[in-house]
């Protein structure tokens, strides 16, 4: 008898799949953002926190998702940032500086979205 090996999809407890994930932030944590983001499978894009103008309304409205890191953002930002939420945009903020506190932020985002949908976030049994 032959047997077919069987391949199990990954689980993910914290995923951004399928998420096109614009970060707001600080230039110098730029490739801990991008480890963040790719790490949970999202497809990472970043603007300058204190560049304000066409380019960051151009790459808000290519999000699917925007992390805004307030420590790091001027507050004309601030402002884009707040218009593309009111016109639809997920945004989480990250109300503090340091590429862990925007680790922990996104996970926790991560972790109440699969709450909200009713998926578990621990190893699936």
């Amino acid at each position: 008898m032959h047997s077919a090996a069987v391949t199990l999809p990954t689980f993910r407890p914290f995923s951004l799949v399928g998420e096109r994930v614009l970060v707001v932030g600080d230039d110098s944590h730029k490739v801990q953002y991008r480890h963040t983001v790719e790490e949970l499978g999202g497809e990472f894009l970043f603007h300058p926190g204190f560049e304000v103008g066409p380019r960051l309304d151009a790459a808000l409205a290519s999000a699917t998702l925007a992390v805004y890191v307030a420590a790091y953002a001027a507050h004309g930002a601030q402002d884009h940032v707040r218009r593309a939420e009111r016109a639809g945009l997920v945004v989480i903020t990250v109300p503090v500086a340091g590429a862990e506190a925007f680790r922990r932020v996104v996970l926790g985002w991560c972790a109440a979205r699969r709450r909200a949908e009713g998926t578990p976030t621990a190893a699936e049994p």
